[in-house]
């Protein structure tokens, strides 16, 4: 039985209206019976002392199964959960620095993997859903514990039918590699491989997904490297998109100034 589910584009972001601060899951396609697992994962450029948040997700389609690994300081997975009703599809993630220090992400962390099960039939799916109860989403920063409030964006667990047709649900024409820099100031890098010419069209969105660069080229097989500046656009969250004859390959940006 699979362990792990294929990764197939998209990223949950979470945005502050102070800062910037990213709540990060893998949108993932797996089959029924198999155990995903999947990292919940933090980045910000704010100092923090606190985070908390609710996560959802369909019962009908995922079971939960466990928790495993713990990022920040003083965090414990018997200490800042709340499982009672992860039969429902909930989980109640709680942190505060056990000294109320402040923190600085100085890279992408992951906060915890969580697991689960696909219980659902092929074609079903469930979000992996950053909600407001009954924890409400939100940061703390500072010795007041100024609040830092949070927009969401879900990740998908989408389940597959069984037949030929699923065989290749990421193409094998193109293979994108992580972007750099991550978080991004003036230019940011994109580094991919074609096992064959292709046009590749690749462009930007913000978090309300409105397009805010894009361009395309017809591209020889082998590697390449675009250069895309980024000093115009405002602090924020993006996400990255290349469009490959149809197929969809995603990264989730932040970019800062």
């Amino acid at each position: 039985m699979p362990i792990l589910g294929s990764i197939v584009s998209s990223f949950t972001v979470i945005e502050s209206a102070n800062g910037q601060m990213a709540v990060i899951a893998p949108t993932l396609a797996a089959r029924t019976g198999d155990v995903l697992t999947i990292p919940i994962r933090f980045v910000s450029n704010d100092s923090i002392n606190g985070l908390q948040f609710t996560l959802k997700w369909n019962a009908s389609v995922l079971k939960y199964d466990d928790l495993t690994s713990i990022g920040f300081v003083g965090q414990s997975l018997d200490g800042n959960f709340g499982r009672t009703d992860t039969a429902n599809g909930t989980i109640r993630f709680l942190w505060a620095h056990p000294q109320a220090r402040n923190i600085k992400v100085l890279d992408t962390l992951t906060l915890f993997q969580l697991r689960l099960r696909v219980i659902g039939a092929g074609g079903t799916s469930s979000l992996i859903a950053i909600v407001d109860t009954p924890t409400r989403a939100i940061g703390t920063s500072g010795g007041n514990a100024t609040p830092i409030l949070v927009q969401k964006q879900n990740g998908l667990v989408n389940v597959l039918r069984t037949g030929i047709e699923n065989l290749e649900i990421v193409s094998k024409k193109l293979t994108l590699h992580p972007i750099a820099p991550n978080p991004a100031t003036d230019f940011l890098h994109i580094s991919f491989f074609l096992n064959q010419s292709e046009t590749i069209t690749y462009f930007l969105t913000n978090l309300t997904g409105q397009i805010v660069y894009t361009f395309r080229e017809l591209y020889a097989n082998g590697a390449h490297q675009i250069q895309i500046p980024t000093a115009s656009f405002p602090t924020g969250l993006y996400r990255l998109v290349l469009n490959e004859n149809g197929h969809l390959h995603q990264r989730p940006l932040l970019i800062t100034h």
